[in-house]
């Protein structure tokens, strides 16, 4: 395998925004919308043997709307791909 990742946090007033980027196969336009959705998988021939059960991405995305936030994905298939929890600010420091 192999690839560069980037991962950064910053804060936009009381919110943050976490982003992870990383290096390798993305996703095609057309699946984007199969990301978070409980037990999807991707048709792409490039994941093809991959295992998973298809949960991942829709936990997280459950686990971001429970806080109030927002995740986002974005990708250059075949190069890379990015994604993005953005989370509202509370009363406790970040």
């Amino acid at each position: 395998m192999g690839g560069e990742i980037r991962i950064s946090a910053t804060r936009a007033g009381s919110g943050l925004t976490l982003a992870v980027w990383n290096e390798g196969i993305g996703f095609r336009d057309s699946d984007q919308s199969r990301l978070f959705r409980r037990v999807s998988w991707l048709e792409a021939p490039d994941f093809k043997g991959i295992k998973g059960t298809g949960l991942g991405l829709y936990n997280a995305w459950r686990i971001v709307q429970a806080h109030g936030g927002h995740l986002t994905a974005d990708s250059e298939y075949g190069n890379w791909a990015e994604f993005k929890v953005e989370l509202p600010g509370g009363q406790s420091e970040i």
